[in-house]
């Protein structure tokens, strides 16, 4: 099927297949399976695309004789890749993304399924999700509506205050996809998925659910919360700024995005301080496009001046 292709909507079941990369995640990937096979409504299909693995997920899916799951490999090449390879084998009008050490919560894709038929026209539809720790603890990440569902407009400036998202719990169209030309960036592992909810959200409506009903991991050793602040500004915000700078970002988005940018920068020059770079971190905070979270970026100058003196 093209990424042009006009979704279709039948009855309650819009046609959802849910992209799964995986890499090295023999001691979960069942259990994530499993947990979209389970999906009531269900999923058209389940795609886990093997990124060259050196374990033995993919046998360990040879329990499972479900015609909806579809598992391919590849070599190596990032998940970008084995994502995008997902979304060009999959047959729905909707794809749907789900990381391989983390699941779906039952109801999840009926949610999701409820806000496309009544949002249509929006180019990614989210839920809220919990953070899950190996002793128990959950904490739940959501953004706070007066109707717990709804569209939300100013995106970015949400997204500053608080992920309300995550890459597990968001549904995009086929044929928004198609209109971008690009989706996920290869070769980049960090920020490389919010490049493309990014670049969605400025090209239509972002639908979303405030009950959390996706599980995100924390206790995965490559997973990214587990990895530090890079030392550098991520690619995906860079291209934020060419498209703040190209006027390309809508208007009603424009105040919002430069306040992430600028927290963006100012959290990457805290970093930096933190591991003794101070002539990076003040060359960050004297980037004129640190400056539009003012106080934040007060207290940071504030932070680095000071804590080079204990160091």
């Amino acid at each position: 099927m093209s990424l042009g292709a006009e979704p279709e909507i039948s009855g309650a079941n819009p046609r959802i297949s849910v992209v799964i990369p995986l890499y090295n995640k023999a001691d979960y990937i069942l259990e994530a399976v499993e947990s979209v096979l389970a999906q009531d409504p269900p999923a058209l299909e389940v795609l886990v695309i093997d990124d060259g693995s050196t374990d033995d997920g993919l046998s360990r899916l040879g329990c499972i004789h479900d015609q909806r799951l579809r598992c391919i490999s590849k070599e190596n090449g990032g998940v970008s890749a084995a994502r995008n390879m997902g979304i060009e084998l999959s047959k729905g009008e909707f794809i749907a993304f789900l990381d391989a050490d983390d699941l779906y919560l039952p109801g999840y894709l009926s949610e999701i399924s409820k806000l496309i038929h009544q949002y249509p026209s929006a180019s990614l539809w989210a839920t809220g999700y919990f953070c899950a720790w190996p002793d128990g603890k959950r904490q739940e990440c959501v953004l706070l509506m007066p109707e717990k569902v709804g569209c939300i407009d100013d995106f970015y400036e949400k997204w500053v205050r608080k992920s309300f998202m995550c890459t597990d719990s968001i549904v995009v169209s086929r044929l928004s996809l198609g209109r971008l030309g690009r989706c996920f960036p290869v070769g980049e592992t960090l920020g490389e998925d919010q490049d493309l909810w990014f670049r969605l959200a400025e090209s239509g409506m972002v639908a979303y659910s405030a009950k959390a009903l996706v599980q995100y991991r924390m206790d995965v050793p490559s997973s990214a919360t587990n990895r530090k602040m890079p030392s550098d500004p991520l690619p995906c915000y860079i291209r934020l700024a060419e498209r703040l700078n190209s006027g390309s970002v809508p208007e009603i988005l424009r105040t919002g995005a430069k306040r992430l940018l600028s927290s963006h920068f100012i959290n990457v020059a805290r970093a930096a301080s933190l591991a003794g770079q101070h002539s990076k971190a003040v060359e960050l905070l004297a980037n004129p496009r640190s400056r539009a979270n003012f106080f934040y970026w007060l207290r940071s100058w504030v932070f680095i001046q000071v804590g080079r003196f204990f160091r």
